[in-house]
């Protein structure tokens, strides 16, 4: 057992999970950052196709063949040494953890077509702690379609992990074992300088009957994104969403929520080497039987770059939480990330990185936790060994500080590889 801080739930409390459970919530935390990145990345390839008026060509070949020639299976493999794996001030204890993740990837393109599918098992194993090992299933599909000045986009994202076996010594656990999927649909138009994109996404989580069957919940989000180019240079977006959330279970119906979400960007290229960007975030959470909340966040961000070869990014957040009929709840949080990236003259194809990141809550003096300090220094390398493999080491420094219990801190030491065949 060991104890974790965790902003944003009971503040002046120490919460206490398992091991395990330390790497479930992980798991799932970056389970949500993926499914976020990969929808960011489809509508920023998306607005550059429309603008562009891109058309991919159509290949005069057999079904077979086309199948067969974009059908592509990958092997990504981590291994990390972690001194103190369960984050804890005393008796810390070292872990070796791998994570071999095979899975195959199929595309296939035509004229204003493309569609793209990608399966794959990650596996989890611990050195020494066998209750921990984790592995799941994972099935993602994308289709795109593009109608002139207009296109749509058909996502679906399915995760799994009942599929876990006595045999790799994986046990069962009623609050890992879980399925989840998400379906997505986008309707995305351009008007020369102004783009538009209507988005829809049903989510839903399903748990083991004998084990958390409270968290058995379903997700609605409507959203209407804007973008409007005011000069060739500069960029205002307006992001809206709108989310319900609600449990199937009348024990848990105390959590349903509905949320507004409104995000106001400003982007802007100063100069061939510098750009910048700046925002606002506002969200208000209505819950059936709790407390509201609401979170305002302001964004700011630069971009330079160094040389040909080198370039360094900064961003900064501020943040206010505050729970409207309580305010009991109200805490500052400010987040600075600094990111340097090199590619060597002589040697092209292998890269050395910086990132810096630091977040700092501020609780106002008014509860026993008053401040908490999270630094984490990350040093890496990466090296495009060959066309269809890459290497990685990585060194991570994250070392945490409260006003209530003794500072503590962690080494990890990770080798990556991704090989696609």
């Amino acid at each position: 057992m060991f104890c974790v801080y965790y902003p944003g739930s009971s503040y002046a409390q120490q919460l206490i999970f398992t091991p395990r459970e330390n790497v479930i919530f992980a798991t799932l935390n970056q389970l949500q950052e993926r499914e976020e990145a990969m929808r960011t990345s489809l509508k920023e390839a998306q607005v550059k196709l429309l603008r562009e008026n891109l058309a991919v060509k159509k290949n005069k070949v057999t079904l077979v063949s086309s199948i067969a020639s974009r059908l592509h299976p990958y092997l990504n493999t981590d291994s990390a040494n972690n001194d103190n794996v369960d984050s804890t001030p005393s008796n810390r204890k070292s872990s070796v953890i791998h994570t071999v993740t095979p899975g195959v990837k199929l595309s296939l393109s035509q004229k204003n077509r493309f569609l793209s599918f990608d399966a794959y098992i990650n596996n989890l194993y611990y050195n020494n702690r066998a209750r921990s090992n984790t592995q799941d299933a994972n099935l993602d599909m994308l289709g795109n379609f593009n109608f002139g000045r207009y296109s749509l986009s058909l996502t679906n994202d399915y995760f799994n992990n009942y599929i876990a076996q006595p045999h790799f010594n994986i046990k069962k656990d009623g609050l890992a074992h879980y399925w989840k999927n998400i379906f997505e649909a986008d309707i995305r138009g351009n008007y020369n300088r102004y783009d538009y994109n209507f988005g829809f996404s049903h989510a839903v989580s399903r748990y083991e009957k004998d084990s958390k069957v409270g968290l058995d919940l379903g997700e609605d989000k409507f959203s209407l994104d804007q973008y409007l180019v005011l000069t060739p240079k500069t960029q205002l977006s307006l992001q809206y969403s709108h989310i319900r959330d609600h449990h199937d279970y009348k024990e848990s119906n105390g959590t349903d929520f509905n949320s507004n979400e409104y995000i106001l960007t400003l982007t802007k290229i100063l100069s061939y080497k510098f750009s910048s960007s700046l925002g606002i975030d506002y969200e208000a959470q209505n819950y059936k039987a709790t407390s509201d909340k609401r979170t305002t966040i302001f964004r700011g961000s630069l971009a330079y770059r160094l040389s040909d070869h080198s370039d360094m990014s900064l961003s900064f957040d501020h943040t206010i939480y505050d729970e409207k009929q309580t305010h009991s709840n109200y805490y500052l949080e400010n987040t600075l990330d600094i990111s340097i990236r090199h590619r060597f003259i002589a040697h092209p194809k292998l890269v050395i990185h910086y990132d810096y990141n630091i977040d700092y809550f501020d609780y106002l003096k008014k509860y026993s936790v008053q401040y908490a300090n999270v630094r984490k220094n990350t040093f890496g390398l990466t090296y495009a060994y060959k066309k269809w493999l890459d290497l990685g080491l990585d060194y991570i420094y994250t070392d945490k500080y409260f006003n209530y219990i003794p500072k503590y801190e962690n080494t990890e030491i990770v080798f990556s590889s991704q090989a696609r065949f």
